[in-house]
């Protein structure tokens, strides 16, 4: 039910690190994708991930986009590199074939530079990264997490 997808959009979201260890190994590479393309490393010019709406929903949280209600069935997430004839890069985002605009990023064409900063902010340099945040954080984190589900 929608109420059941609203409450699993929440908990992902419900923490900062929740969400950064959810999203670290599709950030990373993602971003390694994009640094090989603006290297001339690679000469992809279409990637495909596929998954479920509680797995986008721990991208939507970490790109700090919510969608109105629970994430439509068969939703899309595509990020588009562009090069503009001077050779600087941007990115488009698209969520559901709608243009959006990152609220880390000031137009709807995202510098490339301030998109791969933001990837970096909202992941982890590695999921073992997660391990080395404080023993009070791990329990807050584990707080939220009982408080979300109902969990005593």
């Amino acid at each position: 039910s929608d109420l059941q997808h609203l409450k699993l959009f929440k908990i992902f979201g419900c923490s900062e690190h929740a969400v950064k260890l959810g999203a670290t190994e599709f950030m990373r590479d993602l971003k390694s994708r994009i640094e090989e393309v603006i290297n001339k490393e690679s000469e992809l010019k279409f990637v495909f991930y596929s998954g479920h709406d509680t797995t986008l929903a721990y991208y939507l949280n970490a790109l700090k986009l919510e969608p109105d209600g629970a994430i439509p069935y068969a939703s899309t997430l595509f990020f588009e590199l562009w090069e503009t004839p001077s050779g600087k890069y941007y990115v488009k985002t698209l969520f559901n074939d709608e243009l959006v605009r990152l609220p880390d990023c000031q137009s709807m064409h995202c510098p490339v530079d301030a998109f791969l900063d933001m990837l970096d902010r909202n992941s982890y340099p590695s999921p073992g990264e997660f391990c080395h945040i404080g023993d009070d954080e791990k329990e807050e984190l584990l707080e939220n997490l009982k408080e979300e589900l109902g969990v005593n």
